[in-house]
């Protein structure tokens, strides 16, 4: 049995409500977080770079929005900071929330 073909009008438009800024929102804010912790530790892109395994370029790009952090480097990132897996999305999304309500 063959499978039809979806018309791709017929998908709703708007459910990728965020493709127009480029990136989804969470990304500069997991960027904007991993900074404040950074920030908060005292340590320099170099250092929290060196114990994520990271480059400081990269480092610093993420924390301006310009990189798409993967899975693998979040845990990477976590485990720097001593936070449980999850935790930079679950902080960056009360952030997005807290954000989303004052506006």
């Amino acid at each position: 049995m063959k499978h039809k073909r979806i018309n791709k009008s017929v998908v709703p438009q708007g459910r990728i409500w965020w493709k127009a800024m480029g990136r989804h929102p969470l990304n500069a804010m997991i960027g904007q977080v991993v900074q404040r912790l950074r920030r908060e530790k005292g340590w320099s892109l170099r250092e929290l770079a060196c114990e994520a395994g990271l480059t400081k370029s990269y480092l610093c790009g993420l924390e301006h929005g310009e990189h798409s952090p993967t899975f693998e480097v979040m845990l990477r990132l976590e485990a720097a900071l001593l936070m449980v897996p999850g935790g930079l999305q679950q902080l960056a999304l009360g952030w997005l929330r807290e954000r989303a309500a004052v506006r």
